[in-house]
């Protein structure tokens, strides 16, 4: 690795130049700022950029190499020394000094079989979503930002997709995209408590949403969850909370879903405290055991049970992880709210993933991909989770 000259400064206190170079070369190596094996600047290099003669350079290299500091390659340059002089790495002033980076690449494990939240990314259509990005990539909006809210034309789609899939009750003018489900929730969080408000989140549950209440000084009020059953609904009652999270469709981490009763019991609950209900709709696409359940959003506006619903969903599981593309249905008389929000926290929405995704979800969302997702059991389901 070669190093930049970055910082590097001459100290008028020294008797020489020389001298004042061999010092803050030295000082850079010892306190671990320059890493062991990297190769210096040329001589010429670093000459100029010092604004030194060249035979100063050489003469505080030259020294350097002498007391084990560096070491000469011929036709190469100098490099730093794998093992500095002992007697220097015992010295008070080096104790505290920064430890060396390591060169070493770390291992990730975070998508390794198994891991919880990450799909089957081995079938994932890379080629066809590499063939799209290439086209996408012609347009000069691409390499921009984007319409605040998302682009309308993905909204549209991903509009109309909620409403046959799901049963949302939803308009593109209600939508808004995110980098993820993480910043809806935050955002969700922010827009609809304040601090020392309580809200109800299931457990076990969803580790991140817990994370996100703590940061905003929110009370969190565990609602117990039960195998096979899921929430307990009389535990309900019992509590007073300005909101509840709940994942009803697929229930993180027991995978538990919500039956139509207890849909309807939530939302009366709901309605009557005047509680709000983020509605986290994740892996609502992998159902093996029945036919989905409609959104407790779209079921409120169906049965007419007034209650406020932020729903959130996420191509996280369907597609990857990696392109960060989350959305949410809002109530109307909320929408400013959170645009205000998203303003503040990231401001206009990225481009890429949205202009690859607007063409990708017409092929995807009914078709191929998506057929095959419900082939291929969701690893977020089977996993032991971090609660």
């Amino acid at each position: 690795m070669k190093i930049d000259i970055g910082d590097l400064t001459l100290s008028a206190q020294q008797s020489s130049r020389q001298t004042a170079l061999f010092i803050a070369i030295r000082d850079k190596i010892t306190q671990g700022y320059w890493e062991t094996n990297s190769k210096l600047p040329s001589t010429r290099q670093l000459s100029q950029a010092l604004s030194v003669s060249r035979n100063t350079v050489i003469a505080a290299y030259e020294q350097l190499v002498a007391e084990g500091y560096i070491q000469s390659k011929a036709s190469s340059g100098y490099y730093i020394s794998a093992r500095l002089p002992e007697h220097y790495l015992t010295t008070a002033h080096n104790q505290h000094a920064l430890a060396p980076t390591s060169l070493q690449p770390q291992v990730n494990n975070t998508n390794n079989a198994f891991a919880p939240g990450v799909p089957d990314l081995a079938h994932f259509p890379s080629k066809k979503w590499q063939r799209l990005y290439q086209q996408q990539f012609d347009r000069k909006s691409f390499l921009g930002c984007n319409d605040l809210q998302g682009d309308i034309n993905f909204r549209q789609v991903l509009s109309h997709y909620l409403k046959t899939s799901r049963s949302v009750n939803v308009s593109a003018e209600r939508i808004i995209v995110t980098s993820g489900a993480q910043q809806a929730l935050m955002m969700t969080i922010m827009a609809t408590t304040q601090p020392n408000d309580t809200v109800l989140v299931e457990n076990p549950g969803y580790t991140q949403m817990r994370k996100a209440l703590s940061l905003c000084n929110v009370n969190i009020a565990p609602l117990p969850v039960t195998p096979f059953t899921g929430i307990e609904m009389d535990q309900l009652a019992q509590n007073k909370a300005k909101a509840i999270y709940i994942t009803p469709s697929n229930q993180y981490p027991l995978g538990t879903t919500l039956n139509i009763s207890q849909r309807i019991q939530l939302l009366e609950w709901a309605s009557l405290h005047n509680v709000t209900i983020i509605e986290d709709d994740y892996d609502s696409e992998f159902q093996y055991a029945h036919r989905p359940y409609p959104s407790l959003q779209g079921l409120a506006y169906q049965t007419g049970i007034k209650v406020n619903i932020i729903y959130i969903g996420t191509f996280s599981k369907i597609m990857c992880n990696s392109i960060r593309l989350g959305y949410m249905v809002v109530p109307q008389t909320l929408l400013s709210r959170y645009l205000e929000i998203k303003d503040a926290l990231s401001g206009e929405t990225q481009t890429a993933s949205i202009s690859n995704g607007r063409i990708y979800s017409r092929r995807l969302l009914a078709s191929s991909h998506s057929k095959n997702a419900q082939a291929i059991p969701s690893k977020t389901s089977t996993n032991a989770p971090k609660y």
